[in-house]
């Protein structure tokens, strides 16, 4: 997802203006370091925005639809909330990235034109390493305030309404042959 927003910011007419950033647009090889300048800043808005999934999955906060199906033969379904929030964003993150990266080589060739040298494609090849090992870090502290953020959530959600605990009891489904 940082990549993505780095991607779909990299020639954007705001950062393209902005001063801090215009020199960068001299040489294509300027433009792969404010990839990497933009995915530094960008890895944090993507960071935040996992970590919430992370942490309602952590809590185990989850919905059902037992109150909609309870006259009727549909089944009762439990769904985790945050599974939910990080297959929304796991799709978006994947899906857009991809059509970002396509675009940016694309627009990189078509103002530059034979001045790119194949490298880039290499560069991005390694991309998905070189944001793991930025990541690292971030994943270290989120587990070691587990406990903290947790307590924290919980709280909170007593507060919106959120209170009713699920208990489950699973057992061992079979399927009769002989009817």
């Amino acid at each position: 997802m940082a990549a993505n927003f780095s991607l779909l910011l990299i020639f954007s007419p705001t950062i393209m203006d902005f001063p801090l950033f215009s020199g960068f647009y001299i040489e294509w090889s300027d433009i792969v370091l404010l990839f990497f300048i933009l995915s530094s800043i960008t890895i944090g808005v993507a960071m935040a925005l996992f970590s919430a999934a992370w942490t309602i999955m952590d809590v185990g906060i989850v919905s059902t639809n037992k109150e909609k199906v309870e006259n009727k033969r549909d089944p009762v379904e439990l769904k985790s909330v945050g599974g939910w929030y990080l297959a929304f964003l796991k799709g978006y993150a994947g899906i857009s990235a991809l059509i970002a990266l396509y675009t940016f080589i694309i627009d990189l060739i078509d103002i530059y034109g034979s001045e790119v040298h194949y490298s880039v494609i290499m560069i991005f090849a390694i991309l998905p390493l070189i944001i793991a090992i930025w990541i690292i870090p971030a994943i270290i502290i989120f587990d070691k305030t587990y406990e903290k953020r947790k307590k924290y959530v919980l709280k909170f959600s007593k507060k919106i309404g959120i209170k009713q605990e699920i208990h489950m009891k699973i057992t061992k489904a079979e399927i009769l042959k002989d009817l």
